[in-house]
């Protein structure tokens, strides 16, 4: 239900309306205003067909006034022309009146940009071109106070509306400095073995940052992904922004995204001092970042999804976070047990406890480690021994104990553990 202030304020806003139905900026500020009234309710969990009716009353209003304003452009005084109702829609198709107020859940609203293009490329050809100037240099002044994440975005919905126009030109710029930056950086995200993978066994997927050799030298190989800046006392950012836990940022989204088809059971980083290397790509590195262990939580799954590493760059526009993404990476997950994992260097230790033995019991305790991950216990060592049956098995808990990419440089490796303990009666 709306509440006394709220229907007091509608009426108001109603009331003045009436009375001066073609002045422009009344219907900007009403328009602006119920867009923010919009927000407000969202973040009260109103119900979305209710959020929904009152933002799309919101566009309604701002589209109202800037068709008003061009109306009557043509006869106002130029120093009463103004692009700021094209502006303020524009923002609002971003996600907020303010742009300090922009986060990265709101996303543009593609269908408003493109009507607020028509409506500005609409405007009569006398005053077209210095109100789409004033548009463009006010976006690319915007820059500044745009969050690093959000740069990106805000600048492609500008030239979405703006286009080729000559006071793009920076931002036109900018753009394509951030798309080099991206297509010199990539997350590459692969599967250790086979993709059959099945839905009742676990396996392992590489996360490595692959880059040029250009790119690496002045982002130090990238190592800094690899640390969680808090942990630091008194660390300080040259760049004046506060510090960032890499680390567990990108675990959280990798179990943000990947948890609905798999159970995270493990993530573990490489060690920061980690050397970059070739991987047959001429004029790139890559840095090993991660070893996840996953397994499929039934047999539809058929597909990793992208993952997304935030970086960082500066330039003289200040901080940037531009996302490097992986491909998507089809498996098979149809039958139960998945195909055989890269495995070596297995090692096994039994320890015999005879304890019980006078009542014809034995226990046998076996640990076994190797390079990859191991199988179940039936796949290592043949428990059927003359005269001897098991009579109960537990299984331990599959752990990784660390990943490292040395040896030969072509390979990450990893070093996992496993513990079961059998009593076999005689």
């Amino acid at each position: 239900m709306p509440s006394s202030n709220d229907s007091r304020w509608r009426a108001s806003t109603f009331s003045a309306m009436a009375s001066r139905p073609e002045d422009w900026r009344l219907r900007l500020v009403q328009g602006v205003t119920m867009f923010d009234r919009a927000e407000f309710d969202y973040g009260r969990k109103v119900e979305l067909k209710e959020y929904t009716r009152e933002r799309d009353a919101a566009f309604a209003a701002m589209q109202g006034a800037a068709a008003l304003y061009s109306a009557g452009v043509e006869a106002m005084p130029e120093g009463e022309r103004t692009a700021v109702a094209f502006l303020q829609w524009f923002n609002t198709t971003l996600g907020a009146s303010d742009l300090a107020y922009l986060t990265r859940q709101q996303e543009p609203e593609t269908n408003h940009l493109a009507r607020v293009r028509s409506a500005l490329m609409g405007l009569p050809s006398a005053v077209r071109d210095a109100h789409v100037a004033e548009f463009g240099k006010a976006v690319a002044a915007g820059l500044s106070s745009i969050k690093p994440e959000l740069k990106a975005r805000y600048l492609k919905a500008g030239l979405a509306v703006a286009g080729e126009h000559p006071s793009m030109a920076e931002v036109r710029k900018v753009v394509r400095h951030y798309d080099d930056l991206l297509d010199e950086v990539l997350l590459d995200v692969r599967v250790d073995g086979p993709a059959e993978v099945g839905h009742a066994t676990p396996f392992g997927v590489h996360v490595a940052l692959r880059y040029t050799e250009a790119v690496g030298r002045e982002s130090g190989n990238f190592s800094k992904y690899l640390q969680n800046q808090q942990k630091f006392q008194n660390f300080i950012n040259p760049y004046g922004t506060p510090p960032v836990n890499y680390r567990d940022d990108f675990e959280k989204h990798l179990r943000s995204t990947w948890d609905k088809n798999f159970e995270v059971l493990a993530v573990t980083f490489h060690d920061e001092r980690v050397e970059s290397r070739g991987f047959g790509r001429a004029g790139w590195k890559e840095t090993p970042y991660a070893y996840v262990m996953l397994k499929a939580k039934d047999a539809s799954v058929d597909r990793l999804p992208s993952l997304r590493l935030d970086l960082d760059f500066v330039d003289r526009h200040g901080t940037v976070i531009l996302p490097a993404s992986s491909s998507v990476q089809i498996v098979d997950a149809r039958q139960a047990r998945g195909a055989a994992r890269p495995l070596a260097g297995v090692e096994c230790v039994q320890v015999l406890d005879d304890r019980e033995a006078a009542q014809g019991k034995l226990g046998l305790e076996i640990k076994a480690t190797g390079h990859g991950l191991l199988p179940e216990l039936g796949e290592l060592i043949d428990l059927k021994l003359p005269g001897y049956r098991v009579e109960k098995k537990t299984e331990g808990t599959l752990g990784l104990i660390r990943v490292d990419a040395s040896g030969d440089r072509k390979s990450t490796r990893l070093n996992s553990s496993h513990e079961w303990i059998s009593r076999m009666p005689s």
